[in-house]
This record gives C-alpha cells, sequence and structure tokens, in this order.
C-alpha cells in the first residue's frame, strides 16, 4: 500500500535533486486531460487548465494547437 513503508536514506548527504522541466510537465498535463474529454476545450475548460497549471490561456492554448 502506499505510504505504508517510508524509505529514507541512511545519511542526508544520500538525497540528491533532479532539474525537471516544468513546462514540458504542464504541456503533458494539458494535452492529456484534452485527450480525456475527446471534444474541442471550451473556455472554461481552458481557463481551468490555465490555472491547474499556473500558466495563462495563451500558453494553454499554444498547447492544444500542437
Amino acid at each position: 500500500k502506499p505510504g505504508e513503508n517510508i524509505v529514507l536514506p541512511k545519511d542526508p548527504s544520500l538525497i540528491r535533486c533532479k532539474e525537471a522541466d516544468l513546462d514540458r510537465m504542464r504541456a503533458s498535463l494539458i494535452r492529456k486531460a484534452a485527450a480525456s474529454r475527446n471534444a474541442n476545450p471550451t473556455p472554461e475548460d481552458i481557463a481551468f487548465l490555465a490555472e491547474e497549471t499556473k500558466t495563462d490561456e495563451a500558453f494553454v492554448r499554444s498547447v492544444l494547437e500542437q
């Protein structure tokens, strides 16, 4: 079950961070959300996705046009 075992490293120096492309992740979320609806997104959908991804509506529209 998720969260049942929490595994921590022996020493905090073993924890590493990894750079992530947030715009790529945001675009992926937008594309998956649009694909799950199988319809043209409404202005409300675009506004929701912009708020959900902390971007603007122009970014959402540009991803959907790709």
